[in-house]
């Protein structure tokens, strides 16, 4: 692994963005898997950067530090095949990217893990680090694939770290293919939508996955995506598709009207003390924003704005 070793810039970096030093780090080396994945072509296959660290590295609308690496794939290889075939083939995908991966990076294999017949996989990834870690941080890299066709066009950026953006040294990735910033609002409403349900149902059945503690994080998104999603004019349509699609996501609220699903999640966002406090740790603690941020509360109203615009 290309290692990072000027502790010095880090911290310098970290002055002036004024953050953690650990972030920094984390940072360089979240872009630097970005860029071996850039680099990274199989036949018949496209992957799209995604998610909450794209709206912040490459779309620059929010200033939230993500640790997580998503990107969606696409291809039209499943067409007519039988679901064994359709397995091996992305089978075949999803070792092509570890082995391409391994190149550069240390993966364990215990660190891989795939599921819906490798329609979704995911890479843990370690890396050295010359810091203790952040309370908010985890010790690692997650970097995961999801097979799932974009419904609007991908737009095209460049994503720098912190370290080359601050250094004025070119951008380590050119020219990346990006979920369009719409697409990402609507898996995010839609996630607030089945997780907090079936968090809350984990929770009662001691099952509750410890990543669930940062959903809040998306209230904190759709806040700073509010004004390009009610301005563009088929997000009604858009967010109500995905919505339908996620339905047998959270068992508890399966088959229910939208209204009736916004009313559940609103009544859990505002009474339950749990989520302002996960707010405060994994959202206000993961900013590199400069000023204030959008308290709790202002988020939790924006998106009960959002449900009311959709009702309408």
């Amino acid at each position: 692994m290309n290692e990072f070793k000027d502790k010095d810039l880090l911290e310098e970096v970290a002055a002036i963005k004024n953050i953690n030093a650990a972030f920094v780090e984390k940072d360089w080396y979240a872009v630097q898997v970005l860029k071996k994945v850039h680099e990274f072509s199989y036949p018949g296959f496209d992957i799209i950067f995604s998610g909450g660290t794209a709206l912040s590295k490459a779309h620059n609308i929010i200033q939230r530090f993500s640790e997580d690496v998503d990107f969606r794939i696409q291809t039209h290889l499943l067409e007519e095949q039988s679901k064994n075939q359709q397995r091996k083939i992305l089978s075949d995908f999803k070792n092509a990217v570890i082995t391409h991966l391994k190149t550069e990076f240390n993966i364990d294999d215990d660190k891989i893990a795939a599921k819906d017949s490798n329609h979704f996989f995911s890479v843990e990834l370690d890396y050295p680090t010359l810091f203790s870690q952040s309370i908010a941080l985890r010790p690692h890299l997650l970097i995961e694939f999801r097979l799932s066709n974009l419904f609007l066009e991908a737009q095209v950026f460049s994503v720098s770290s912190f370290v080359n953006e601050l250094s004025h040294k070119s951008p380590e990735v050119l020219n990346i293919a990006c979920t369009n910033s719409i697409e990402i609002a609507t898996d995010k409403f839609s996630a607030l939508l089945w997780r907090i349900p079936q968090r809350e149902e984990d929770i009662k059945n001691n099952v509750e996955n410890p990543d669930d503690r940062n959903i809040v994080r998306h209230l904190h998104d759709l806040y700073f995506l509010n004004n390009t999603v009610i301005n563009y004019p088929d997000f009604k349509t858009l967010l109500t598709y995905t919505i339908q699609a996620d339905d047998n996501r959270a068992k508890s609220i399966a088959g229910l009207e939208m209204k009736e699903k916004f009313n559940i999640v609103l009544n859990i966002l505002k009474n339950d003390k749990k989520y302002p406090d996960e707010y405060d740790r994994f959202v206000k603690g993961m900013s590199y924003a400069i000023g204030s941020l959008p308290e709790y509360d202002n988020t939790v109203a924006t998106f009960e704005l959002l449900c009311k615009y959709i009702s309408e």
